[in-house]
C-alpha cells in the first residue's frame, strides 16, 4: 500500500539528500509517497489533497529512489533531476569509464574529490547515468539490468 511520508521523515530525507550532495540551490517542490518499506516515488504537492484511506494505488508519480540500510539510493531520474544542483558525490568518468559502467561494469580508476562511502551519482559531461555504491576504493555499478548496454 502506498502512502504519503510523514513531515518528519520528509524532512530527514531531504536534509539527507542536501547534506550527501550538497544541495543548497535544488528546490524541493514536491512530496513524496512510500511503497513498501523501500520504495520512495515523486509526486505533486497538490496530490496530498485526496483522500487515500479507500483507494488502492499501486503507484502513482515517478520512482525516486530506496531506502538501503542506512543509506538512501536514487533512481537514474532522481539523479538526472538533482545531479546538476549537486556538489559533492559524484564521480565525473571519461568515455571509456561510462562505456564500462553502461555496460554493468564497477568502476575501479576514477578522478573524484569529496567522495564519501556510500551512493554516489554517476555524470559525463552533462548528463548523469544513475548511482553507484563507493565503497572506499571502487564503485559498484547500481545500474538495473534492464538499462544496461548487453555485449
Amino acid at each position: 500500500m502506498a502512502i504519503i511520508i510523514s513531515r518528519n521523515e520528509k524532512k530527514e530525507l531531504i536534509n539527507y539528500l542536501k547534506e550527501r550532495y550538497s544541495l543548497e540551490d535544488f528546490k524541493f517542490n514536491f512530496d513524496f509517497l512510500r511503497s513498501g518499506k523501500e520504495k520512495v516515488w515523486i509526486i505533486p504537492p497538490e496530490f496530498n489533497k485526496i483522500n487515500l484511506d479507500k483507494m488502492r494505488i499501486e503507484f502513482v508519480g515517478s520512482y525516486f529512489g530506496s531506502y538501503d540500510d542506512k543509506y538512501f539510493r536514487l533512481s537514474v531520474e532522481a539523479c538526472q533531476l538533482i545531479g546538476p544542483f549537486a556538489k559533492k558525490n559524484f564521480v565525473e568518468l571519461d568515455e571509456e569509464n561510462l562505456n564500462k559502467w553502461i555496460h554493468g561494469k564497477n568502476i575501479l580508476e576514477f578522478n573524484s574529490i569529496n567522495l564519501t562511502k556510500g551512493y554516489v551519482l554517476i555524470k559525463n559531461k552533462k548528463d548523469f547515468y544513475g548511482s553507484g555504491k563507493f565503497t572506499g576504493n571502487i564503485i559498484l555499478n547500481m545500474l538495473a539490468k534492464n538499462r544496461r548496454i548487453k555485449d
